[in-house]
């Protein structure tokens, strides 16, 4: 029987939800960029909350908008620098995240990361951002 709210959103908690639990929703037609009252989509708690496995399966889906972000303009990679999860944040880079994304408070993903307090994710963004044609970064 299909879902009368097809909201994913409602069905995420950070408590239970595990890969094999979106994988289900989603083939029952779930919409993989649902969002909450606040616009905040699954992706941006699952990055936040630390949940590599619901990440990696939303991703699966070709519908996924990585930067969909909500009402206060908090994106899946401001969550995933707040959640200080490296692989994470590398995985929503790699898928597109956009490291200039800015809040209602006009900050980017690097002002979480900073606030972290992790030097790998400080130095990942870097990276990532000042990266040229030649893969120079400017720390090693």
């Amino acid at each position: 029987m299909a879902p009368k709210n097809k909201n994913l959103f409602f069905r995420y908690d950070p408590l239970i939800t595990d890969a094999s639990y979106i994988r289900e929703c989603i083939s029952e037609g779930y919409d993989v960029n649902s969002r909450d009252d606040y616009g905040d989509t699954v992706l941006f708690w699952a990055a936040q909350d630390g949940k590599l496995d619901v990440v990696k399966e939303l991703f699966k889906s070709k519908d996924l908008d990585v930067n969909l972000c909500g009402s206060e303009g908090y994106t899946p990679l401001h969550g995933a620098c707040l959640s200080g999860s490296i692989e994470i944040m590398e995985l929503l880079l790699h898928k597109g995240a956009k490291v200039d994304a800015v809040d209602i408070d006009g900050y980017i993903p690097l002002y979480y990361a900073l606030l972290c307090g992790s030097k790998e994710l400080v130095s990942m963004l870097i990276n990532f951002t000042f990266r040229n044609e030649y893969d120079y970064t400017p720390f090693p």
